[in-house]
């Protein structure tokens, strides 16, 4: 879905392909609802690791190109960088 997405909005024809049925993938947002889920009792660890099985695809990880989920995390951990000569004392 991402490549496709990507391939859209730059304008590049986004090829056909045979989709699979009952095909999964997982959005690295989820571990963030897991932690939630977690915390509320609403979802047990295992319960958690059973969902992920069959997941054969994420949404920004990838092996071979590590960047985008890279730039991710540290957008979602909070750890990219203040522009300088931005105060925060008032």
């Amino acid at each position: 879905m991402v490549r496709a997405f990507y391939l859209d909005m730059t304008g590049q024809p986004v090829p056909e392909t045979l989709l699979t049925e009952g095909r999964k993938w997982l959005l690295e947002e989820d571990f963030i609802s897991f932690r939630q889920y977690l915390r509320d009792r609403r979802l047990t660890i295992w319960q958690w690791m059973q969902s992920l099985r069959g997941v054969r695809e994420t949404a920004w990880f990838a092996s071979d190109d590590p960047v985008p989920f890279l730039i991710w995390l540290v957008q979602r951990l909070g750890l990219a960088a203040k522009p300088v000569g931005m105060r925060t004392d008032g």
